[in-house]
């Protein structure tokens, strides 16, 4: 399996591999072991297929990895996880290894969220990793899943399209986020990643500006939810145009971005 945004190199959605428990396993990005009970290819629940791959609960279970490829080259480690459970404790760490020394570079006690495959890890290695080293602590009879892994080399982003999205959601009075429309933003590619600092738009067949009271553009990250998301940045008006300015990084994939107006309170719907 290969993932947009990495060159070839090697991916492991855990599909081809025995289920259940396992010290020692080969698999399409190198060798794994750990210490019995520690890890197992879990079965039913993925983000895509039928397995992943799970640290299981306890203290400090610990998972190694002996990497295939050329270790001097300038890798990407990326893969979707999940935590069972909100209890704790919890820490999820990844180290690399170089000839038997180790460094951190990946720290989600904090960010892995629960359920869903709901968090994207995007790590780059350091040159000359040979190993890693993935480490986990959580409630017993829980653990810490991981599915869609790739490791390859980086590839520059680029902006593959940009188009517009209409949601069909009455505009309201009282309501502060009215989305109008939708921005969507396709960007290929992790390295040298992008950084949108501005958007200018016009508010063209909006018949009385006189009723706007504020304009807003509202960041959707992947979610294709009209309205939701955080703050971009407030427009303000510049002619017949409005410009509004911010700070978001692209991720490779697609993401949204929404512009929404809030109406004054005497403002007619007609």
């Amino acid at each position: 399996m290969l993932l947009a945004g990495i060159c070839p190199g090697w991916g492991e959605g855990f599909e081809g591999l025995k289920p259940g428990g396992f010290e020692v396993i080969a698999s399409e990005v190198g060798e794994w072991s750990g210490a019995a009970g520690a890890a197992e290819i879990h079965q039913g629940h993925a983000k895509s297929g039928k397995q992943s791959l799970r640290i299981l609960g306890g203290r400090r279970r610990v998972l190694e990895v002996a990497l295939k490829g050329d270790e001097q080259e300038a890798r990407l480690l990326s893969f979707w996880a999940e935590r069972w459970t909100s209890r704790g404790p919890f820490e999820f760490r990844i180290e690399a290894g170089s000839d038997g020394s180790w460094k951190e570079i990946y720290n989600g006690d904090k960010v892995v969220r629960v359920g869903g495959f709901l968090t994207e890890v995007e790590v780059a290695l350091p040159k000359g990793t040979k190993n890693l080293r993935f480490w986990a602590t959580s409630p017993e009879k829980s653990g810490v899943m991981m599915d869609d892994l790739v490791i390859g080399k980086v590839q520059p982003m680029v902006i593959e399209k940009v188009t517009t999205v209409q949601p069909v959601i009455p505009v309201l009075i009282r309501k502060k986020e009215n989305p109008v429309v939708g921005l969507q933003v396709v960007a290929k590619g992790r390295g040298d990643a992008r950084t949108v600092t501005a958007l200018k738009f016009d508010l063209e067949g909006t018949s009385d500006l006189a009723s706007v009271k504020a304009v807003r553009v509202l960041l959707g990250g992947e979610l294709k939810l009209a309205g939701t998301g955080e703050l971009f940045g407030e427009a303000k008006r510049s002619g017949d145009e409005w410009i509004c300015e911010g700070e978001f990084r692209l991720q490779n994939g697609e993401q949204f971005f929404w512009i929404s107006v809030e109406l004054q309170d005497g403002a007619s719907l007609d």
